[in-house]
């Protein structure tokens, strides 16, 4: 990996397993919120409280079995010895604010214990597109942009296709390529679609536009210098046509850079990333990194393919 790059690579990753600790940490307050953690107690005489939706109360227990904080004895699930640590060490190499965006998702998941519709659950990319656009101008994600900027070399004059663009992207990649270049972002939600859309127009950035569509479904006809996918495969029904039409807009002697938290390649605890993820109903599950390369490489076995960190796929057409 080239080494300008590891050290900002490196504090994202970082940020993503001291998460996983936060993460845990407010599982364990959840259950004791809703006291699904003190019926656990040894020679609790407590059973668990009446949650209203058995499809969360099961998740949950998965959970926290899975990361070891309880065990099934018999019929009863029983808490096992635990404890967090974090080291001023493990916070002084992440990105804070990743950690506290988490933590006001975190505290929505206690109304998925009423309903998995809850009206309080503000996760949704179409009516809770207002919350996003806060998500995802976090210093987490301008990161992770200005590192996709840096690898692809983005300058005055190329071509961009942005796949989840989101609210926040276009106009940053907009201004690297300006004033000669032409960016499309593609954005499924409307709500985030029309942010973008009059972001730019307020701009006056007339080479830039927003498709309001999933990738999925586009006839691609433009190529493209490049092609930026963030944290945006975790969100889709079909990764692989999703990929397939990126490849498409891609021209020959284009690159295509993919970021996302790879749980087959980073340290951290997937069940309670997903547990709280899936409080958006557009989430699908995270994607390895190795079946996001399996797919790449049978639709083009002439593509050259390299993994920067545990985060950045850079795919060389």
């Amino acid at each position: 990996m080239q080494k300008e790059y590891h050290s900002v690579i490196n504090r994202l990753e970082n940020s993503v397993q001291i998460n996983s600790k936060n993460l845990l940490f407010n599982i364990v307050k959840l259950g004791i919120r809703l006291g699904i953690i003190q019926s656990m107690f040894k020679n609790s005489k407590m059973h668990f409280p009446p949650v209203q939706n058995r499809n969360f109360l099961k998740d949950y227990i998965n959970v926290l079995i899975d990361s070891k904080i309880a065990a099934m004895e018999g019929d009863n699930v029983v808490l096992l010895p635990f404890d967090f640590s974090f080291t001023s060490h493990e916070i002084e190499n992440s990105i804070p604010e990743y950690l506290t965006m988490y933590d006001y998702i975190a505290s929505m998941a206690h109304y998925r214990a009423i309903s998995e519709k809850h009206p309080n659950i503000l996760m949704s990319f179409g009516k809770d597109a207002d919350v996003w656009d806060i998500f995802l101008d976090n210093p987490f994600c301008r990161t992770y942009r200005k590192v996709s900027t840096d690898l692809l070399e983005l300058k005055n004059g190329d071509k961009v296709l942005d796949v989840g663009c989101g609210s926040i992207s276009p106009v940053y990649f907009s201004e690297k390529i300006s004033p000669n270049g032409f960016y499309r972002g593609i954005e499924n939600s409307g709500k985030l679609a029309t942010l973008a859309t009059k972001r730019l127009r307020r701009k006056g950035y007339d080479w830039a536009d927003i498709n309001n569509s999933s990738i999925e479904d586009l006839f691609i006809t433009t190529k493209y210098d490049v092609v930026i996918c963030t944290d945006m495969l975790n969100y889709i029904n079909s990764p692989t046509m999703a990929l397939k039409n990126m490849l498409k807009a891609l021209k020959k002697g284009g690159e295509m850079v993919i970021f996302d938290i790879f749980p087959d390649l980073m340290s951290f605890n997937l069940k309670v990333y997903e547990f709280y993820n899936h409080l958006n109903p557009s989430f699908r599950g995270l994607m390895e990194a190795n079946t996001i390369m399996d797919i790449l490489e049978k639709l083009d076995n002439t593509l050259r393919i390299e993994v920067l960190g545990k985060s950045f796929i850079v795919v060389h057409k």
